[in-house]
């Protein structure tokens, strides 16, 4: 219970979120993009994680460039690691809180 408080009442996130945010305000297709791809992150097995080309595809906003650097971006704003091909999210936390957000829709 006390997750959940902790989860539904802290700031502690606010800056990924502005930072979402800003990103998204750059161009109106990258929000929504960016969200989808967190969603597969945080939906995923956090030990076996989603598939770089699999959250390329997803953050194909048609022009690659603006693909390779969504992908960039998530890698150095949210606690991911690469292996061997694959993006892990490796916060629990985090990943706990993109869930209770509504954002990870996909659960």
């Amino acid at each position: 219970m006390l997750l959940k408080e902790f989860l539904s009442t802290t700031d502690a996130f606010g800056d990924l979120e502005r930072h979402l945010d800003k990103e998204g305000a750059r161009k109106p297709l990258w929000r929504d993009a960016l969200e989808n791809a967190i969603d597969l992150l945080a939906n995923a097995d956090e030990k076996v994680g989603v598939p770089t080309l699999q959250l390329e595809a997803v953050l194909d906003v048609r022009d690659e460039a603006d693909t390779s650097h969504l992908l960039r971006w998530i890698e150095e704003t949210f606690p991911t690691r690469q292996i061997g091909g694959r993006l892990l999210l490796v916060s629990k936390l985090f990943r706990a809180w993109w869930l209770r957000q509504g954002q990870g829709a996909m659960a």
